[in-house]
């Protein structure tokens, strides 16, 4: 009874310790690769980074054959992305924040935002939790994640004018690969029918691009090459992306 009782004291310290492992941010080419099965159809999905500051990550996505522009507001957000339950280009106002470097279970949110596509406008107020931190198993890794569910309510003005009311569910697995921060799998569905369950299909591919231009930068500053040394060499790298 004394042993209960002590693990219920000690509980809410556990999960408050729990937390995620060391990680760096995404650099200039780096490249991550899902699988997307939407509807019972499984589809490639690729991020490459091509931009990444403080408060912005973006570059180019490619989602089976179409390709477009993502762009995020710093970690944890989404702006601009494909719908993966539609295939369609799709922005976020304002940005929508799925998770956050320090979480820790229990914590929760509200995301309210509109969410635009090629073919529809929808309103969306979303309550979001971290429900808790288990270890998630994909075929080439075991990770240790934090599981954020939201619950979301959807007004949805369609090509046609015209005006519908849902629901919709995500489950979201947050955790650290390859030393990079992201979202490891994703379980979506709402009340129009659609479902998808995103996975990551592979180790996030870490580029040098970065620390190869900061090197340089450095050899430019303390004048071991020129200016067109620079500028050519400069050059060389980003072709790389």
């Amino acid at each position: 009874m004394r042993y209960k009782f002590l693990l219920m004291l000690l509980s809410p310290l556990i999960a408050f310790g729990q937390s995620f492992s060391p990680h760096e941010q995404f650099e200039v080419g780096d490249v991550v690769n899902y699988s997307v099965n939407v509807n019972g159809k499984t589809k490639p999905l690729e991020y490459t980074f091509n931009k990444v500051e403080k408060n912005l990550q973006s570059g180019k996505v490619i989602f089976d054959s179409k390709e477009g522009e993502f762009i995020s507001q710093g970690i944890g957000f989404e702006s601009q992305d494909f719908g993966l339950t539609n295939g369609e280009m799709v922005i976020r106002k304002p940005d929508v924040k799925i998770f956050e470097p320090a979480m820790q279970v229990g914590a929760k949110w509200t995301n309210f935002f509109e969410a635009k596509g090629e073919s529809f406008k929808a309103q969306i107020i979303q309550q979001a939790q971290v429900e808790k931190f288990e270890k998630v198993k994909l075929k080439f890794v075991e990770v240790d994640c934090f599981l954020v569910s939201t619950n979301d309510t959807l007004q949805v003005v369609n090509a046609k004018s015209e005006v519908l009311s849902g629901k919709a569910s995500n489950k979201i697995w947050v955790g650290v690969v390859n030393n990079r921060l992201l979202i490891v799998k994703r379980e979506y569905q709402n009340s129009f029918g659609a479902k998808m369950v995103q996975e990551l299909s592979d180790l996030p591919k870490i580029s040098d691009v970065h620390k190869k231009l900061e090197k340089l930068k450095d050899l430019h500053k303390s004048g071991l090459i020129n200016d067109a040394e620079y500028e050519l060499k400069k050059k060389e790298i980003l072709k790389t992306l």
